[in-house]
């Protein structure tokens, strides 16, 4: 009995991804060309640029000194305009973001959003904090996804930031909100990347339904690439863990990746040995081409609104859904028998 049930689950499973593999938007010529160039050299290169300091946490001069090497490297990007944005920490200190941005031509006033934090901690903070997957990887995806994205002109505009004192509490995230609210309303999606460099794979994560059809995009891109191990998941606590927590509660699209590997994290040994580069320039690639769909075609065919209830713009989806549900039960099904044989066995 038990054997059936697992084996109805996988099925009603498999079947759920194939009609999510049929919603996938198909490759044209132009991404296909873009996606072609990402090379895990430059990915490489930057995240052992950023780990060169031996620390970047965001009290010390190697953190502010790191963030001049990605201002410098935003600005000698084709049709991107590189700019500082400076807040105060607590005691007086000063802290830096770096954001890029490049105009849209058509919506310039709709942005897709881009973001991680570049500062690092450790238990040895000032001394040795190289911070490789949390989270000089993300920057760097961030940067080679900058790097495919400016060799086009896109209908919307893209913001890719840097943020610093993210290890303190998001600080810098939230001093730019603040002094950036008016851009708020035009954020139709907003991509978080911190720890994307380990682990068994990506969970796109995200904490409410509006945000989930953003997940689900992700996913889908992800299966259209061919990438088996990007993974969409409902995980308050994750977002709630980066920058992300910043951006929540303002009626925006959120997502944040993470590898949810914490193995060498906030320790002297996260260093850019423990990393996989396969996963990283996958990472860059699911990036960059949901960021091109993001910016060239109309939202509501990528973004369907998500209302608690599931959405239902049409018959592939309420039959995912109703797949999805049914593989759920069938699995739940399951894990009551092993229980209630379990319970049995104890009162033998």
């Amino acid at each position: 009995m038990a054997s059936n049930l697992l084996a109805g689950a996988l099925l009603l499973q498999l079947l759920a991804l194939s009609t999510l593999a049929d919603t996938c938007p198909e490759v044209d010529d132009e991404l296909n060309f873009l996606l072609g160039e990402a090379s895990i050299d430059r990915v490489m290169s930057h995240i052992y640029g950023l780990t060169g300091y031996r620390t970047r946490y965001a009290l010390t001069e190697e953190c502010n000194l790191s963030a001049q090497l990605i201002y410098a490297y935003f600005s000698s990007l084709n049709g991107f305009n590189a700019s500082y944005h400076y807040f105060r920490i607590d005691g007086g200190l000063k802290g830096v973001n770096v954001a890029a941005l490049k105009r849209g031509d058509f919506n310039p006033d709709e942005y897709v959003l881009l973001f991680a934090h570049y500062d690092s901690i450790s238990y040895e903070p000032y001394d040795m904090a190289p911070g490789a997957d949390d989270n000089a990887c993300g920057v760097a995806v961030m940067m080679e996804t900058a790097y495919l994205l400016s060799r086009g002109s896109w209908d919307r505009s893209l913001l890719f930031i840097a943020f610093s004192g993210e290890e303190l509490g998001f600080i810098g995230s939230e001093a730019w909100i603040k002094d950036h609210a008016g851009i708020l309303g035009g954020v139709v999606a907003g991509i978080c990347l911190d720890g994307v460099g380990r682990g068994e794979g990506i969970w796109i994560t995200f904490a409410d339904h509006r945000s989930k059809s953003l997940a689900e995009l992700m996913v889908n891109v992800s299966a259209m690439l061919g990438f088996k191990e990007f993974y969409w998941a409902e995980d308050r606590l994750a977002v709630c863990g980066s920058d992300s927590a910043a951006f929540m509660g303002r009626s925006l699209r959120i997502v944040r990746l993470w590898d949810r590997d914490t193995t060498y994290i906030h320790t002297p040994m996260d260093t850019p040995d423990t990393l996989n580069p396969s996963r990283l320039v996958e990472a860059v690639k699911v990036v960059a081409a949901t960021i091109y769909l993001l910016s060239t075609r109309p939202l509501r065919e990528l973004l369907p609104e998500t209302p608690q209830t599931g959405y239902v713009e049409d018959g592939k989806a309420a039959s995912l859904m109703l797949i999805s549900a049914l593989a759920s039960s069938a699995s739940l099904a399951w894990l009551i028998l092993i229980m209630k044989r379990k319970v049995k066995m104890a009162h033998h």
